[in-house]
């Protein structure tokens, strides 16, 4: 641990001592539980896997007012979710995938952020990252009263209401975890059942615009109507997840030959130049959609596709909750707390089952390259994926 990091950790604690001495002084009220703030700093899959956790929050209270803070990069993910009732976009520090723009500005921004929440007037919020000490120093700088989350060492000095850390799980069933604490501390029953990736699966339905645009986007680039679309989606939030260019080029080329598919080539803003690279390494002609669709475009995109294929990001968790089968390519990430949530019948995770030091460690200025990507065969891949085509597409 740096010194740097050292010192935050001490001041975090300092602050949090002083925080609960003064609000046992205050002796706030615990009984009011009416409206809640649910805070989840992080990007799309994990959003997705906030889903089951919101409907089983819902169905145990339904007379709540339920509050999401999310970051705008994944609102879009819960706009229009019928279990909840508002969206608060937060630029978390650390999240924005930008500079910080120095050491004070994260505290700046924070205490700009309180003013604003006061005024809602929270009666409980939920961090559901079990690290994320800004989201808790900002439910406690608004004021707000009740505080649950995960006895993480720079997050439990500002809590009130704290659970034991997380075991090693599915990130979905972290977040019901907690929110099946703070639905009982609002005296009311969660669901017996523990949650389950069939019958509580992640879910992102993307609206009948976005369906129609998708249609569109499909014809203007020449898909064949009679063809199994495929969806190859070559990034990655980092670049170490990254897969081998040449490989993915080799598994779509088999796909189409095996299958007689539509390769359709998918990726965000900012991902043409992979997309295209994988495309030039290409026997087969492929539809290359990167850049040029919304998130919910892209959902239903996936929703038409037989198979979406490509190394662990949220695009691909994006497909499984459009109910597009999937193979997902693990390396420094965890399969078991991110691994994909939905039926196991219909999602795959490829990995080479390599550790190292450096495991877990997803940092942007990490290089691609890792041992644990470069390890997974294209031969591992095709074996993946054959048993989820066999169903969808008649062989």
């Amino acid at each position: 641990m740096s010194g740097r990091e050292r010192a935050r950790r001490l001041g975090l604690r300092a602050a949090g001592r002083a925080l609960a001495a003064r609000e046992r002084r205050g002796e706030p009220s615990r009984a009011r539980l009416e409206r809640l703030l649910l805070v989840r700093p992080d990007h799309l899959g994990d959003l997705l896997w906030l889903t089951p956790a919101l409907r089983r929050l819902r169905a145990a209270w339904p007379e709540a007012e339920i509050w999401v803070a999310c970051g705008p990069w994944g609102a879009p993910v819960l706009a229009g979710n019928r279990d909840l009732d508002a969206l608060l976009p937060v630029a978390f520090p650390g999240f924005t995938r930008r500079p910080k723009g120095g050491p004070l500005a994260p505290y700046r921004y924070l205490r700009r952020q309180a003013r604003l929440l006061r005024r809602h007037d929270f009666d409980a919020a939920a961090i559901l990252r079990d690290d994320h000490w800004w989201g808790v120093l900002l439910a406690a700088a608004a004021g707000i009263p009740r505080r649950f989350g995960y006895a993480h060492p720079d997050v439990a000095p500002f809590l009130t209401d704290t659970l034991p850390p997380p075991p090693r799980e599915h990130a979905a069933v972290t977040n019901a975890r907690l929110l099946d604490a703070l639905t009982e501390a609002g005296e009311r029953r969660p669901p017996a059942r523990p949650l389950d990736p069939c019958a509580d699966p992640s879910n992102f339905r993307p609206s009948p615009a976005d369906a129609a645009r998708a249609a569109e986007l499909l014809a203007e680039t020449g898909a064949d109507d009679g063809a199994p679309l495929m969806a190859i989606h070559p990034s990655a939030g980092v670049p170490v997840k990254l897969w081998d260019v040449g490989r993915l080029a080799t598994v779509a080329d088999r796909l189409a030959a095996d299958y007689g598919a539509q390769i359709v080539l998918t990726g965000g803003p900012g991902d043409e130049a992979l997309t295209a690279a994988v495309a030039r390494q290409m026997t087969t002609p492929a539809l290359d959609l990167a850049g040029r669709t919304s998130l919910g475009e892209l959902g239903a995109v996936f929703a038409r596709c037989a198979l979406a294929l490509g190394p662990d990001s949220g695009a691909l968790h994006l497909a499984v909750a459009a109910g597009a089968p999937t193979v997902h390519l693990y390396g420094p990430a965890d399969p078991v707390k991110f691994g994909p949530w939905g039926a196991p019948a219909r999602q795959r995770v490829v990995s080479a089952g390599m550790h190292c030091a450096r495991c877990g460690d997803l940092s942007p200025a990490r290089p691609r390259g890792a041992a644990c990507m470069l390890a997974i065969e294209v031969a591992d891949v095709l074996r993946a994926a054959r048993p989820l085509l066999g169903e969808r597409v008649g062989r």
